[in-house]
């Protein structure tokens, strides 16, 4: 009897610890209403870290009576009590330098290519930057934030690859800076370009800085992206084809869905995992007009987009009459256009 009682008491004070744990998820802003992300979030107590999303939103595992510091780079450190507060807005106060002694880790700022690349870093140990632009030795300059695989119950990603990946940059002035020491990866929910030499740490690349770059995947085919402001400043496009009448390109935009599982014992809804949902949407670019055009996978859809070129469309529809139309359709059609 003693031991049932026992195995009762253990079995109590486990689901009472359990209980004590809550997700709290929040929001962190400045004083002006615009989201602050990169910024950290730590539970004080137990030291579980998370950093803020492109859109100021966190989600971290924390004691449901624990407090927890918020850290961003530029503005005052600030500590909030859960208090079993499972929603939280949190505002930081303009400030600085960030002062937080929680981390050594400050959260991310934007850098230029220069400073990225060639010039002007903390990271220890430096490396041989001479076959970039200007040489010298790499120090990275400030901010920084951590590289995190996504949790194993979350689907898809908000990054291009699933690892690091060689790559190169066209700054704004038309120099290729290509520096073996650093690996890149794309960003397709913030729609930045992001840069390390430790696989650990790693800078936001400044986009008013670079004019394209070109990432390397494991089989060494190249993903080329550029700006392209006429349709969307906020993220980089991948070029499908490229030349001298048209480019077609690709955007893909990224969006974070949280799980939304309930059940009453009888009846689920929702999804019991995050996910990070793409959408690819493609455009024709006219080199002579500077003229775009938005098009789908389909048939009808790309000759309205090609409406000059009926001729060349129509041997090119009738000679891949069997072919899927995808963005490898896409791709021979436009180097067949430009040819």
């Amino acid at each position: 009897m003693k031991k049932i009682n026992f195995f009762l008491l253990l079995l109590t004070t486990f689901q009472i610890a359990i209980a004590q744990t809550i997700t709290v998820t929040g929001a962190v802003k400045n004083e002006k209403g615009i989201a602050l992300p990169f910024a950290l979030v730590q539970d004080k107590q137990d030291k579980s870290t998370t950093y803020t999303d492109s859109i100021g939103a966190f989600s971290l595992r924390a004691d449901a009576y624990s407090i927890l510091l918020i850290s961003c780079k530029g503005y005052k450190d600030a500590a909030v009590k859960v208090d079993k507060n499972k929603s939280l807005q949190v505002v930081l106060k303009e400030g600085g330098p960030n002062q937080s002694n929680t981390t050594n880790n400050s959260s991310n700022i934007n850098n230029s290519i220069d400073d990225a690349i060639t010039g002007h870093t903390n990271f220890s140990p430096a490396y041989n930057t001479s076959n970039a632009t200007q040489g010298g030795e790499a120090k990275f300059n400030g901010a920084s934030f951590p590289i995190r695989r996504e949790k194993e119950e979350t689907k898809g990603t908000r990054y291009l690859f699933n690892n690091w990946v060689k790559g190169s940059v066209i700054d704004s002035n038309n120099l290729e800076i290509k520096n073996q020491a650093y690996l890149f990866n794309y960003d397709k929910l913030g729609g930045g370009l992001i840069l390390t030499n430790d696989q650990k740490s790693a800078i936001v690349v400044d986009k008013e800085q670079i004019k394209s770059f070109t990432l390397y995947n494991q089989s060494n085919e190249p993903f080329v992206f550029e700006m392209v402001s006429a349709i969307d400043n906020l993220h980089f496009f991948q070029v499908l084809s490229a030349g001298s009448k048209y480019k077609i390109y690709k955007l893909t935009k990224t969006k974070f869905i949280k799980s939304d599982y309930s059940t009453n014992g009888l009846i689920t809804t929702g999804n019991s995992y995050d996910e990070f949902v793409d959408e690819n949407i493609y455009y024709v670019l006219t080199i002579q007009n500077n003229q775009v055009k938005k098009l789908t996978l389909k048939k009808k859809s790309i000759k309205e987009a090609f409406e000059i070129e009926e001729n060349k469309l129509n041997t090119f529809f009738t000679n891949h009459s069997a072919d899927l139309i995808d963005e490898h359709f896409l791709k021979i059609l436009g180097d067949y256009i430009n040819s």
